[in-house]
């Protein structure tokens, strides 16, 4: 395609997974300029990684960000990464972080309202968010000010136009996130219920490590739940387990090429968030067709079909939660296998890589062309 027209994509580190493959399937059909934000210190990523799996016509800018996100500093940072999107004379600008609490007010100033594009990857703030009051008015000034953004799943979709009714919304889902082929299953004689990533209250790691002691009381003892994930304040959790037999615990961060082998140690992955925007390691076990079981919040009532991909139980409702394990457990024998089966169905028709691509198509061509009307 000759002329094609001119992206510049911004991604914070913490998203560069996410967007890797999309701007590799896109460049049949647009230029794109990746500005690329990485931390001075600890970067998930560093330069010859991501150059080893983004295409070569991609322009890549590798931006470092020294400065903690509510310096002063960070005014400049702004600045200077606005400057030079402006400086490309870009068709359309795709922002995916939301820049709190300065990237808004130096956005406004040099990026067009009507040509960028933000990603709300929250679009409520949630109870337990930090600084809560002052993000609140960031997204709302954000969102009034801008014209398009890209939401992930309806229901996030649906919060969003209740507040800003006159945006224009595009949704498409997080991609799969593959981190490597998964090992061979090796043969288990005990279920292992997994819940995997940072331990923060909203996810709610109470409920599952006191449904545990539940079942365990109940009389199971063919389970295994393990956690694996980063936390701030492990003793909190810690002093509720009574039954340290049928824990296995890896309280700290993993690298990608760890997950494989992770995910192919366990059954089940256990979600019993009390409040989500979305979920990246419901993600990785829909890649890796791991069963999900999950509080029944509108994000996952959206993602998992209750008995036919994976299971629901009442949202902070440690009862509810302890009879789905027992059930997960129970049968397990004639069930698990069609839960795999349901899932994988579920994930072919919604993330296939050609789906979501078209979805993003479908969303730069609206922009361009409103822009020529």
């Amino acid at each position: 395609m000759k002329n094609k027209p001119k992206i510049a994509w911004v991604t914070a580190d913490y998203f560069i997974d996410c967007d890797i493959d999309i701007i590799n399937g896109l460049l049949d059909r647009y230029n794109i300029d990746w500005f690329i934000i990485l931390p001075r210190n600890n970067a998930r990523y560093n330069e010859t990684q991501i150059k080893n799996v983004i295409n070569n016509s991609v322009n890549l800018h590798f931006i470092y960000d020294a400065s903690r996100f509510r310096s002063i500093r960070k005014i400049k940072f702004y600045y200077s990464l606005c400057k030079r999107i402006e400086k490309i004379r870009s068709d359309v600008t795709y922002i995916n972080m939301q820049g709190f609490p300065y990237l808004f007010f130096i956005a406004s100033f040099f990026l067009k309202r009507r040509k960028t594009i933000f990603t709300v990857h929250q679009s409520v703030v949630h109870g337990g968010m930090k600084y809560k009051k002052l993000t609140s008015i960031y997204f709302k000034l954000l969102y009034s000010w801008f014209s398009y953004f890209h939401l992930y799943s309806e229901s996030q979709a649906k919060s969003f136009r209740e507040k800003y009714s006159n945006k224009n919304i595009f949704i498409i889902p997080l991609g799969l996130k593959s981190f490597g082929e998964k090992p061979k299953t090796n043969l288990r004689n005990k279920i292992v219920f997994l819940n995997f990533g940072t331990i923060l209250k909203n996810k709610n790691i109470k409920s599952l490590i006191l449904a545990s002691n539940n079942l365990y009381e109940k009389g199971y003892s063919n389970f295994t739940t393990k956690i694996v994930g980063h936390c701030d304040n492990w003793e909190e959790y810690s002093q509720l387990i009574k039954y340290p037999q049928v824990f296995d615990l890896n309280i700290n961060a993993i690298s990608n090429q760890e997950i494989p082998e992770l995910f192919s140690s366990v059954d089940y992955l256990v979600l019993p968030y009390s409040q989500v925007s979305q979920s990246g390691p419901l993600k990785i076990a829909f890649n890796y067709n791991v069963p999900v079981i999950a509080s029944d919040l509108d994000e996952f009532k959206y993602e998992i079909e209750n008995d036919y991909s994976g299971y629901l139980f009442e949202c902070n409702n440690i009862s509810s939660l302890t009879d789905v394990l027992a059930k997960a457990i129970n049968n397990y024998s004639y069930e698990y296998e069609n839960l795999r089966k349901g899932q994988k169905q579920l994930v072919d028709e919604r993330y296939s890589g050609d789906i979501i691509l078209s979805k993003y198509i479908e969303t730069f061509n609206f922009v361009l062309n409103a822009e020529k009307n």
